[in-house]
């Protein structure tokens, strides 16, 4: 390089976030969970009205929150929890989430947080996958658990759970408020 020069390199940045991630739960009574995020906020805890709902013991009601910033990044915040949130075997009270990271809520309690398959399927009217719609419209014909988890040979459980996603991400509580929005969506 000659005298008074400067060479300007740019900036290598992380490839960009995956538009969609989730979380699935490795450990405690809720093994097995996966909950899809959109780009929002979720507070996980016991409490009934939690957006990732977890019973195990040593979970508080509002224990920790994950918030998405706008470019798709994703921070959890520990929310004054008893036990205590902690990503990948460190304690925290804000960390930023990266794929494959473990977030353990409590002392039972584990997730990884991580981007969703590239097989997964696209969402159906509503928002739902298409799982969930099936899910959906049985129950809006007046179909038990134990009648939908018969038809579509899953456990009673898997259905509970598809019901509690899809009365989460529709922000409703009932069967018959399910019923009302498919009908009012064109999907019953």
């Amino acid at each position: 390089m000659g005298e008074g020069k400067t060479t300007v390199r740019g900036l290598r940045r992380e490839s960009a976030a995956p538009h969609r991630w989730q979380l699935r739960v490795t450990e405690g009574l809720s093994a097995g969970t996966v909950v899809r995020l959109e780009p929002r906020e979720y507070v996980i805890g016991r409490d009934e009205a939690a957006d990732v709902r977890l019973t195990d013991s040593g979970v508080s009601r509002q224990h920790a929150k994950i918030v998405f910033s706008s470019d798709g990044l994703a921070m959890i915040v520990d929310l004054d929890s008893t036990n205590g949130t902690l990503v990948n075997d460190a304690r925290v009270e804000l960390s930023r989430l990266h794929a494959g990271w473990r977030v353990r809520i409590g002392p039972d309690a584990e997730l990884v947080f991580e981007p969703e398959p590239e097989d997964a399927p696209e969402r159906a009217g509503l928002g739902l996958t298409p799982r969930e719609l099936e899910v959906a419209r049985r129950v809006a014909a007046g179909r038990t658990n134990v009648e939908i988890a018969a038809e579509l040979q899953i456990t009673r459980r898997t259905v509970a759970t598809h019901l509690e996603n899809i009365y989460r991400r529709l922000a409703i509580g009932s069967r018959a408020e399910l019923a009302r929005r498919l009908a009012e969506a064109g999907e019953a």
